[in-house]
């Protein structure tokens, strides 16, 4: 049994998270700093440590991390909206704040830290994305200094808060939906596959990154699985992309590919081999209307 630390352990990943970890008899730390989230979850989960605190203190942190083996760093400003609205902030906490946090693994010793990031850090067009794909970088470089980092990289969550889910169960009986772009595409993860994918980040050398592969799925088509309403183009919003990568060439030329997932190493020559393509949410294969109603069953 090992000792736990979970940054943004009150959020949609990690209270899932925690869930399996508790079920596999393990010690788990939620650390974060919204009270009414940690109060409402020890009355699911009452065994499990509560520590109030925010990742832009190290010295917080620190404190809390000490006589833990493992860290999962899910703590982040996630929204695109917000990181456009406030970058300061956002670069402030998904930055500053994981490299505080990696700061703190390695003063007090822990044996594994997994890093969760997102399709957006790949080739950023937003703030979010940015602030993400600086934190991947900063993460794994960290095993300069102590080989114990890792991350996994994977697409919009089915069901996560902020989901376009949610948006349109709400529209579904109101006549019509409102999207973007009717052209756009998203990767589809499920909570179990991208729990799947930290478990497999914590047996894989330092500096891998564990990459989802995974169906798209085209935005018109969940709307479809909802309703037969028609969908309104409003216009793409700031800091949206029509489609999503989850690897660029360079990293597609690297990538090894273990069958559910892909296994990106340390770039260690930063040599430039043939590229090919990159990995995005058009290349598809995509999610039927009748398997992405499936998802939503279970989901919302």
């Amino acid at each position: 049994m090992g000792r736990y630390f979970v940054t943004g352990g009150t959020g949609s990943f990690g209270k899932r998270y925690v869930k399996r970890l508790l079920d596999r008899g393990e010690d788990v730390t939620v650390f974060s700093r919204d009270e009414l989230k940690q109060y409402e979850m020890a009355k699911l989960h009452p065994t499990v440590r509560y520590v109030i605190g925010d990742i832009r203190d190290e010295d917080r942190v620190r404190e809390a991390m000490a006589g833990h083996d493992y860290v999962i760093h899910a703590a982040a400003l996630k929204h695109v909206r917000t990181g456009e609205q406030h970058p300061s902030e956002a670069v402030t906490t998904n930055v500053l704040g994981s490299w505080r946090v990696a700061k703190a693994a390695i003063a007090t010793g822990i044996k594994r830290a997994v890093i969760l990031s997102t399709d957006k850090a790949v080739m950023p067009v937003n703030t979010y994305g940015s602030t993400k794909y600086v934190a991947e970088k900063m993460w794994l470089r960290s095993n300069e200094h102590a080989p114990i980092f890792t991350a996994t990289r994977y697409g919009n969550v089915i069901g996560s808060s902020g989901s376009v889910l949610h948006v349109f169960d709400k529209q579904q009986h109101n006549g019509e939906f409102t999207i973007t772009d009717k052209r756009m595409t998203r990767f589809a993860v499920t909570f179990k596959y991208a729990m799947d994918l930290v478990d497999r980040a914590f047996t894989a050398d330092p500096g891998t990154m564990i990459v989802s592969k995974v169906p798209s799925f085209r935005i018109t088509d969940l709307a479809a699985a909802f309703s037969d309403a028609p969908c309104r183009e409003v216009g793409i919003q700031a800091g949206e992309k029509i489609h999503e990568m989850m690897l660029t060439e360079y990293e597609r030329s690297r990538v090894i590919d273990c069958g559910e997932w892909y296994e990106l190493p340390p770039d260690t020559d930063g040599s430039t081999p043939n590229l090919g393509t990159a990995y995005t949410s058009e290349d598809g294969p995509y999610l039927t209307v009748g398997e992405l109603q499936e998802l939503i069953h279970v989901t919302v």
